[in-house]
Formats: structure tokens, sequence, C-alpha cells
């Protein structure tokens, strides 16, 4: 069973180095990662990002408690998996995580529970039933994992480098979404370039068994690059228009000439808005495409966002979209990690510091600890979104957008116009962009 393995990539072949926890009594990063995250009263793996969100607040009491051992060739993971009661069913023959039981819930909060208090000897408590108001004890159990997890990958990755001399890593599984553990790897000075698909997670697989296949054929060229992960279709005027009828009686609709100049200008007078322009991207993050914008300079966009729109618990941060060419002068980083994480920056995959002097200036994104994840737009990738900003830029004299996904809580992000449309006036957005139209709810 593969659940942490490193290859070799060598021109055209890729070369198993070593696997980690692949027997049935083991569990891996993501898995232990989650274990945590029920711990802490979530009901989905799919919140691990609330997981590490939550650490941020943490000050590292229970830094003494080890949840991972060496990442070198003895990597183990020292939470007991546990077994589901089954009766006169046959045992399941892996951690109960890959059942997605919500039976097992309350027993992979109960290993956590158990390896804090072995090691510690404190009884952190049976699993939470909620984290909708995080307590101090909810912070410190995240900032635990999230802590741990990171030094497991760095160990991992760096133990990986001086055995191949390889300094180009490429990671992908979802605790590849990890955006701070991102950062943290493209600081090391034994990397040179971090390569994150942006659609990590199990989804990729998709394309994955797409490329195999069209691999398989021996007249097919066995080169994919990726430049943008904005591989959905795209909508013609006419299907827009289509769309506008459809919902004439709930919507007015204003023809205008340039897009990003009328976004610029409403996001400047505070208007929280919608915007979907070309092809739907591949991945958890709306990078351009489908994305609630907002303006970054004051604390009411995201008070106002958690409350009214997105309807998101308080703490968790919202990204920026920035100027590629601004990152250095609002972020503190320097021209190598621009450099090595210049794809994850560009996918939202990592969280720089902002620079102190920046972070009065753009309170709405910036996190508790002074971070930000966010994404690098160039004019070559995503052009309207990029003149976007920059027509802001001009306007307020700050590169920066807050985006979050284009989807209310708990649905899809939006893929056709219709979806736009409706998931506007579904969250009460100020307004939509959309193809040459600027609509909003009657």
């Amino acid at each position: 069973m593969e659940r942490s393995s490193i290859y070799v990539g060598r021109g055209n072949e890729l070369q198993l180095l070593r696997r980690y926890a692949d027997q049935p009594n083991q569990l891996g990063f993501g898995a232990a990662y989650n274990h945590f995250t029920k711990w802490l009263g979530f009901r989905s793996h799919h919140d691990a990002g609330q997981t590490m969100a939550l650490a941020a607040y943490g000050t590292g009491q229970y830094d003494q408690v080890t949840v991972f051992s060496s990442a070198a060739k003895d990597f183990e993971c020292l939470l007991r998996p546990p077994v589901l009661p089954s009766g006169d069913a046959p045992e399941p023959s892996g951690p109960l995580d890959e059942y997605d039981l919500e039976a097992a819930r309350v027993l992979q909060a109960e290993a956590v529970r158990d390896l804090i208090h072995e090691q510690l000897g404190i009884d952190i408590g049976p699993g939470l039933q909620s984290c909708e108001n995080p307590t101090p004890l909810q912070f410190e159990v995240a900032w635990l994992i999230q802590m741990q997890l990171q030094r497991a990958l760095t160990a991992l990755v760096r133990a990986a480098v001086a055995e191949t001399g390889i300094r180009r890593v490429c990671l992908a599984g979802g605790v590849a979404l990890n955006c701070v553990a991102n950062t943290i790897i493209a600081e090391l000075d034994d990397v040179e370039d971090l390569f994150v698909q942006p659609a990590a997670s199990d989804v990729g697989q998709s394309l994955g068994n797409a490329l195999w296949a069209h691999h398989r054929r021996p007249e097919n060229e066995r080169i994919w690059r990726m430049p943008t992960c904005s591989l959905g279709r795209t909508y013609t005027d006419a299907e827009i228009d289509a769309a506008t009828r459809r919902w004439a009686d709930r919507i007015s609709v204003e023809s205008i000439d340039d897009t990003a100049a009328v976004g610029a200008r409403l996001l400047s007078q505070q208007e929280i808005i919608g915007w979907f322009d070309g092809g739907s991207e591949f991945g958890p993050r709306g990078l351009g495409r489908r994305g609630i914008l907002a303006d970054p300079r004051t604390p009411d966009s995201k008070e106002r966002l958690d409350a009214v729109h997105k309807l998101r618990a308080p703490f968790r941060p919202y990204a920026p979209s920035i100027l590629a060419d601004e990152v250095e002068a609002w972020f503190s980083i320097d021209t190598r990690f621009t450099r090595t994480a210049a794809q994850a920056m560009a996918s939202m995959l990592v969280a720089p510091a902002v620079r102190p002097e920046k972070r009065r200036l753009v309170p709405s994104i910036t996190f508790v600890d002074g971070t930000a994840r966010l994404q690098a737009v160039t004019h070559q990738e995503n052009p309207r979104y990029y003149q976007l900003i920059r027509a802001f830029d001009d306007i307020t004299g700050v590169p920066i957008v807050l985006n979050t996904s284009f989807n209310a809580s708990g649905d899809p992000i939006v893929e056709t116009p219709d979806d736009a449309i409706e998931s506007m006036l579904k969250m009460r957005l100020d307004a939509l962009l959309i193809g040459r139209y600027l609509i909003r709810a009657r």
C-alpha cells in the first residue's frame, strides 16, 4: 500500500527510491494529520486546511510530543492505528481512515489522546464535537501536528536530496496542499526548485491517469508541461447571454467595455464581487478565473466575507493575489525564494511572511502570524486578472486584491455562467463580473 514514497525522475523514467508506512498497521503523514483533525472536532479529512490555520494560534505547549520518528530510512508514525470492533465481520486490512466511517472518528481521536498521554502524562480528553469556537487547547493540539509534520517532511526532503544529489523537488498528495510546510521546504538551502501539482490531492489522479494513458502510445512524446491549471472549458458570449436571460427576473445586467477597470473601481469602493473569466481551474483553488474578490486594505472585507458571504470561521485566513513583479516588495522573501518557489507561488501553495511595514496596509489578508498564502499573478498566465490588479494598484497604490474561491459554504467552485449567477445571489455579493457584463441582484 502506497502512502509516502520517494521517486527519482531522470529523463522519461521514474524509479522508486524508498517507501514508508506501506504496511496495514501503519499511518502515513496524511492519515496522522487526519487523526488530529478529527480530535479537533472536524468531521472530514477535507478540513485539514482548518487544522493548519488553527496551528498558527498555538504557542508550542506540546513541543515535547513526538508524532513521527526520524524521517530518514526508519521513518515511522508513532500513532497507533485504531481497530474498529467488527463483530463477526472480518477486520479491515488497513487503518480506519481509509474507510471513511463516521464510527472511526471517535477511535481516531482516541489514538491522539493516548499518544499525548503516554509521552507527557497529560490527558487532553476525548475528541471534541466541534471547532466552531476553538479553545486554547485546540490551538495547541493543532500546533503540535502541524509542527511535527513540518519537521518530518523537511527531514525527509533533506535526506532524499542528500542521497540522490537532486535538488529539484516535486510534491504530490493531499499533504502537499499544506502551504506552510511547503514554504519551509522552499526555504531549504538543499532545494533549488520546488514544484507542487496544483491539484495535489487524490483528485489529481485523474490528470495522472490521463497522462499515463497518453504515454502508453509509443507515438506520443513523453513531455507535458503545466503552465497553467486553467484546464476547464471557456464559455462563449452567447452562452453567457443565454444565462443572463434565464435569470432576467432576478438580476440587472449592464454592458461594460473594460471588466478589469470596472472591477478595480468596485474593489476600491469596498464592494465584494464575483469574478468569472476564462476556463475553470483544476484543483481546490480559485486562481483568478473563478474568484470572489475584495479590497485587502480594510478588515471589513474579511469580516463581511466571514459573516455574510462565505460563512467561514473567523480563525481562517483569506489569500492575496499579487502582481508577480511586486512580490519581493510586499513579502519577506528574497530572489532565491522567488525563483525556487515560482510555480508554488503561482498556485497559492506557499505562505511566506508579509513584510512587517506592509501588514497594516493589507489587514484582511495578513494572518495572525503575519503570513499570507499568496498567489503571484503574471500577465502571461492570466492577462485579464493581472490587468485588474494593476488597475487596482493604480487607484490605491496596493498591487494586491483579496481572492477566495467562488463558492458558497459547502458548494463546489462555480463552473458555468448559471452557477456564477446563482452563487452571486445565494451569497449576496455586491456584483458579478462575467464576460462583458456587470451583474447585480435586483
